[in-house]
């Protein structure tokens, strides 16, 4: 995450388990508190994803309480972290409520007994870029956004790529 909009919350647990980044490390009991407080006032996440992947869909996973869910929400593009942006498709959320969710899953992911609420959204072609925003136009109410993860489907190539990039970054293998 090399961007967000509103204010990163800081102090102590549960605020720093809260932080943009959180959006996409891929543990559900951490999130992304947007901290922006009205529901007309869209919230961003920029990612970089260090070279060019081809994104071909996308999941959320969020709260499930409708009170601080995404509703109208927008991926993408741009060749800098800075824009100009290009939308690689816009979706709209659907409120977590039976029949279509079950009432496991519109407790939160974190809540003793829960399942995680997660929505999977495709784009309508494959979106490849460096560097992506999501954005969430609109919220279920004016209570700031919680999101657990952000979760990508990457076309068979950007996979091979992501695992690469990470093997060069994090791997120090032996000269020679």
């Amino acid at each position: 995450v090399v961007g967000s909009s509103g204010t990163t919350p800081s102090g102590s647990p549960p605020l720093e388990r809260m932080k943009p980044f959180m959006a996409v490390d891929g543990d559900v009991a951490t999130q992304w508190n947007a901290a922006v407080d009205s529901a007309d006032k869209s919230c961003w996440l920029v990612l970089d994803f260090g070279s060019e992947v081809t994104i071909e869909g996308l999941a959320l996973v969020q709260r499930g309480d409708i009170t601080h869910d995404a509703k109208d929400h927008e991926l993408q593009t741009a060749a800098t972290q800075d824009g100009p942006w290009q939308s690689a498709g816009s979706f709209v959320g659907q409120e977590c409520k039976p029949p279509t969710f079950s009432a496991r899953q519109c407790r939160g992911p974190n809540q003793p007994g829960a399942a995680a609420f997660r929505q999977t959204f495709e784009l309508p072609s494959p979106a490849t870029s460096r560097y992506f925003r999501w954005v969430a136009k609109t919220r279920f109410s004016e209570y700031q956004l919680y999101l657990y993860e952000i979760q990508f489907r990457f076309s068979a190539w950007g996979a091979v790529a992501l695992l690469l990039l990470f093997v060069m970054r994090f791997v120090d293998l032996p000269a020679g």
